[in-house]
């Protein structure tokens, strides 16, 4: 093999396709779900040479139940991150498995029971042990960047998911969707005038 191949198969080994994690909370906490997705995604696209198949091709496989190789062909990754959200008033349970595509074996699993105040630290958690299994390192800033609460509210955090899965999941061409998702924002904004997240929201 030429050192052109064999430097684009070590790039694929480092690629991901993050699947919507399954929502076991009834169907109001769908918003939620998609969201801890949403926010993994977006935390592993931060780690410099990591491939991360973008939301709108790995949502396309939201609700379904497809063989992982698939997926790793039709998104052209080597791995696959799913998982479960379950919530139940303070409580959480995720579940997150990362898979090897090209055998179907499992290169890491955890499963984290904790209390909501610790949503944001499960997040961090994954998404540095999946750059772990993966061989990638986090740089400083990147670790700093992933660990950081983004606001200290959960409430704030909460409507502000309600947003993201309003805006992500209908599109932002109709002004009533939008309308919809900027009344949630701006209500996260009530409750955290410091959260930079859903300013920015607001904004775009």
């Amino acid at each position: 093999m030429t050192a052109g191949g064999l430097r684009a198969d070590a790039a694929r080994e480092k690629s991901i396709a993050v699947l919507p994690f399954e929502n076991q909370s009834g169907p109001d906490e769908e918003y939620f779900a998609d969201g801890i997705t949403d926010e993994i995604l977006n935390a592993l696209g931060q780690v410099e040479g990591l491939r991360v198949a973008a939301r709108t091709s790995c949502f396309a496989f939201k609700g379904r139940r497809e063989d992982l190789r698939l997926v790793g062909e039709k998104l052209d990754v080597a791995t696959v991150l799913e998982g479960s959200v379950r919530r139940s008033g303070s409580r959480l349970r995720i579940t997150a498995q990362l898979v090897n595509v090209t055998d179907g074996y499992q290169l890491w699993s955890e499963r984290y029971d904790r209390e909501m105040t610790d949503v944001f630290a499960v997040q961090a958690s994954i998404a540095s042990k999946v750059a772990e299994a993966l061989n990638v390192a986090l740089a400083p800033p990147v670790q700093a960047q992933i660990a950081e609460r983004p606001t200290s509210s959960l409430d704030a955090y909460d409507e502000f998911l309600k947003g993201e899965q309003i805006t992500n999941s209908l599109g932002t061409a109709d002004a009533v969707v939008l309308l919809k998702g900027l009344e949630h924002y701006e209500r996260a904004i009530q409750l955290d005038s410091t959260f930079v997240r859903a300013w920015s929201a607001i904004a775009r």
